[in-house]
């Protein structure tokens, strides 16, 4: 039942975050580096620096990433230019058997990263709440409540979104980490039936040195 539900609550986020400015990606980041690997149960993504712990949960394959993407080997290249205007869902996992899903996208700002770092994400985040409201509730969300908070990952702070809200018959929890890596806004998703667990998903969460 859950990966019926998690697929359609993780797009709605991908849709709703895709509809901020989406410039191209660059051309010299290749498909692998974006997507990161996964050895073990341990995810790593070195351009993004930033790691997580999937023990006990279903880590999504390149190939269903791509599909997630509505990417196919047709449109890949040996870098992402292909994949320009929209954000590209890089890790997603659930916890088996239970209502827990992560998720990590990216999208690149390139001359709006300067902008976005000199106003600084909280700023932004807390003057995007109206629209993010709207947003989700037209993608069939009801109930919608969202908060503006820090959240701490591997010893630094972070802005995110804690929101609350009403989906398929659930009360969900999800919390949205933004973060900047050069000229990239990265997304952390966590999302949950459970409060408490959702922020204990973001416990898995580390950065790499």
């Amino acid at each position: 039942m859950f990966r019926n539900i998690r697929k359609p609550l993780a797009l709605l986020l991908a849709i709703a975050t895709a509809l901020m400015i989406m410039p191209a990606f660059a051309e010299t980041v290749t498909v692998d580096e974006l997507l990161g690997t996964l050895e073990g149960e341990t995810y790593t993504n070195t351009f993004l620096g930033l790691g997580c712990d999937l023990s006990g949960m279903h880590f999504n394959t390149k190939e269903e990433i791509e599909t997630i993407n509505n990417l196919t080997k047709t449109l890949l290249t040996e870098d992402v230019a292909a994949m320009a205007d929209a954000n590209i869902t890089v890790m997603m996992a659930e916890a088996q058997g239970s209502q827990q899903s992560l998720m990590i996208q990216v999208q690149n700002m390139k001359e709006y990263a300067a902008t976005y770092r000199t106003i600084g994400l909280k700023a932004i985040a807390e003057t995007s709440l109206s629209q993010y409201v709207s947003m989700f509730e037209a993608q069939g969300m009801t109930d919608v409540q969202l908060t503006v908070a820090d959240q701490d990952i591997g010893g630094q702070t972070f802005t995110s979104y804690n929101m609350d809200y009403n989906y398929l018959g659930l009360h969900m929890y999800t919390r949205q980490v933004w973060m900047l890596k050069d000229d990239y806004i990265v997304y952390i998703t966590a999302t949950s039936a459970s409060e408490n667990t959702k922020d204990e998903l973001f416990t898995r969460f580390f950065l790499l040195q």
